[in-house]
């Protein structure tokens, strides 16, 4: 008698936490109703800025501004049929990709990577900016050390958005990325890479002069630096590595007080015939 009451208290205590656990979780489902319902209509017709999540430092204010402006303002209603009308509208915005936007109390958030410009080319009289992605950007004010790249194969209309089949400019922007992270490193305050007008890429894999320079760093004293052969390619064509040709390149600019000054007519990172070039002494 005493196993028979005792399984039943045990069959009655499971039915009481089955009875709990749906009680607790339509309580929840039940408050997570109210709570949008409370939200939709607190909240309707009411207004809130656009709050831009996680920006890169490098993004100024003009910058926002330009998004802002292609959105078409800095406030709006909070609902989704604006949160939807502002997605759409950033899609057009070839300054930014993979982008989220939800609705908030406090306004409507977006999220998004931002397209940082590595490098600038030209097409007639138009420049545009160009991302790791070779996607174009349009050109306006922006306080980055912007290196042109100049002679590489351009054979369609350009505009902002357009993504480039462009292994020539490709290779500029992997180098141009790799002397930003000197500059970073070694010289922060006086960057190299502001002292250079542009990259010429005319020779890229030597198709107008194979035993010739592939790659030239044009400076905005007119002084030539030899770069060589692409990224990685080095030893193929006999040069020095990569990193003694950074090496060299940044002790010159160093001896030469942070400036080229036109110190020697060209310097050739190739090969290590003669030793680091100083400012009194031509490579």
């Amino acid at each position: 008698m005493a196993k028979k009451k005792k399984k039943n208290q045990s069959r009655l205590r499971s039915i009481l936490n089955i009875v709990v656990v749906f009680g607790v979780s339509g309580l929840l489902i039940w408050l997570f109703v109210f709570a949008e319902r409370y939200l939709k209509t607190n909240y309707a017709n009411q207004s809130g800025p656009l709050v831009f999540e996680d920006v890169p430092q490098w993004v100024e204010e003009t910058l926002l501004d330009k998004v802002y402006t292609a959105v078409g303002g800095y406030e709006f209603i909070l609902d989704e049929s604006a949160a939807k009308a502002i997605g759409e509208a950033l899609q057009s915005v070839a300054w930014l990709d993979q982008i989220r936007v939800r609705v908030a109390h406090d306004g409507i958030h977006a999220q998004a990577k931002w397209r940082k410009p590595l490098g600038i080319i030209k097409q007639g009289a138009d420049r545009f900016y160009v991302d790791a992605d070779l996607v174009l950007l349009d050109d306006f004010p922006l306080n980055l050390p912007l290196v042109m790249v100049k002679g590489i194969g351009l054979d369609i209309p350009l505009r902002p958005g357009t993504q480039l089949n462009a292994p020539d400019l490709a290779e500029a922007l992997k180098l141009i990325v790799l002397l930003d992270r000197m500059d970073k490193k070694m010289t922060p305050s006086k960057p190299l890479l502001r002292e250079i007008e542009y990259v010429e890429m005319s020779n890229y894999m030597g198709r107008r002069n194979r035993s010739g320079s592939h790659i030239e760093l044009i400076a905005k004293d007119g002084t030539t630096v030899q770069w060589g052969a692409e990224l990685g390619q080095w030893g193929k064509y006999m040069e020095v590595s990569d990193k003694e040709k950074l090496a060299k390149l940044y002790t010159f600019y160093k001896d030469c007080g942070y400036l080229l000054m036109g110190e020697s007519k060209y310097i050739n990172l190739r090969d290590s015939k003669y030793e680091v070039p100083t400012p009194t002494r031509g490579y």
